[in-house]
């Protein structure tokens, strides 16, 4: 089933209202720039709203941006949706949303149902408002982005970004773009509904882990003049422009803070560019290789953590200290500081890497992989071979693959 997630606005209200009803100013007027949290103090307000639109919107399919588009695409796509709600910070979008689902569940089109999600306790996202513009920023986008973030889109899911505070759409457009989920627009005076083209987006990972200590104070935000803290730590022209400064204060900003938790959410994996055996897996085998990828990952963090390790060095002699039956150290080193990890799943994948451990941050390189069982020693000498011809040729360059940690 399709999911379609839906950003909630208050179109519904003020639609009613052009209508040239005005039996719910007086209340509407009240709540109008009220916050969620300010719900229970107005449920005197809320209800007779609820009511009346309630009523109004099982008359009129194009009560609101919502509901048109999503009708809209129900029709497009002609198949059961799942259509996940998901508020602003206010009264009214909360509001709206508990209408709007209200309205659809169930519903059945063309003999294709809607079914509808909205839970204000997980589907209200807290400082998404524009009464501040500061707090909407730092911490409503943020919010958003990692409540995106946490879902576990599948192929043909679908953001539905017509409704809700204009000023999300490029957020919400770079987020498609991330997570390779295309956007659907409906324009409110037309019917039509505009799909739009995703682009590939190629973020810069290597800038992340070289400046990792730097990311990692700004997301924690710093009591201390910008200018001074870059002179202090000698951060170079190629530091990008990605902070927002209040008062003293210092911290990543809105689209910034969504690619640093969007890095620290990955491992950086660097393969040879010229034999990236990741490049041609089919899905099955790739899975499997992603797979022995993070248990390795995990063990590596896991020895670090336990061991206390600080430096490159430090892990390195750790590895080697393992002895050659360890599964991080799987029989003789191909080549100093290089190491065969033997994964402990069915497929028998064993991966030839070299953990790298730079300022506390944790990526692999790795030169190649192998499935089943194989001569070890011949291996060994033939990788050794290979790997004296390619240095002496200074022709091995690795790429960036980013791979969820889980």
């Amino acid at each position: 089933m399709m999911r379609v997630m839906t950003m909630v606005g208050a179109s519904i209200f003020t639609n009613y209202i052009k209508e040239k009803h005005g039996d719910i100013d007086a209340h509407f007027k009240q709540i109008e720039n009220s916050l969620n949290w300010q719900w229970d103090d107005q449920l005197e307000r809320i209800k007779p709203l609820k009511d009346v639109l309630s009523s109004w919107v099982k008359k009129n399919n194009t009560a609101s941006a919502e509901i048109k588009s999503i009708l809209k695409i129900q029709k497009e796509v002609h198949d059961n949706i799942l259509v996940q709600l998901v508020a602003t910070d206010t009264i009214l979008s909360r509001l709206a949303a508990e209408i709007i689902r209200d309205e659809l569940q169930g519903k059945i089109i063309n003999n294709c149902q809607i079914s509808v999600i909205f839970d204000p306790e997980n589907d209200v996202i807290k400082n998404l408002q524009i009464r501040k513009r500061k707090l909407f920023e730092k911490e409503g986008v943020s919010r958003l982005a990692r409540y995106l973030d946490a879902q576990d889109f599948g192929n043909g899911d679908l953001f539905n970004i017509t409704g809700g505070y204009k000023a999300l759409i490029p957020y919400l457009s770079m987020l498609g773009m991330l997570k390779n989920i295309p956007l659907y627009y409906i324009f409110e005076d037309t019917d039509e509904l505009i799909k739009i083209p995703q682009m590939p987006v190629d973020i810069n990972w290597g800038l992340f882990e070289k400046y990792v200590d730097i990311f990692e104070k700004l997301d924690e935000g710093l009591e201390e003049d910008w200018a001074q803290f870059k002179r202090r730590n000698n951060l170079e022209p190629e530091f990008p422009d990605c902070i927002w400064e209040d008062e003293g204060l210092v911290g990543l900003n809105s689209v910034w803070d969504i690619l640093w938790h969007r890095f620290k959410e990955h491992i950086l994996v660097k393969v040879p560019k010229e034999s990236n055996q990741f490049s041609s897996e089919p899905p099955g085998k790739l899975k499997e290789v992603i797979e022995a990828t993070r248990e390795l990952y995990q063990r590596l963090d896991n020895e670090i953590k336990n061991n206390f390790l600080k430096s490159q060095e430090g892990l390195l002699k750790h590895i080697e200290s393992l002895g050659t039956e360890h599964d991080l150290r799987h029989g003789e080193n191909p080549q100093k500081n290089i190491f065969i990890f033997k994964s402990t799943d069915k497929a028998q994948i064993r991966i030839v890497y070299q953990p790298e451990f730079i300022k506390n941050y944790l990526s692999i390189k790795i030169y190649e992989y192998l499935r089943g069982s194989f001569d070890h020693t011949r291996y060994i000498s033939k990788f050794r071979r290979k790997y004296k011809i390619q240095r002496a040729a200074g022709t091995i360059e690795f790429i960036t693959i980013p791979i969820k940690k889980c």
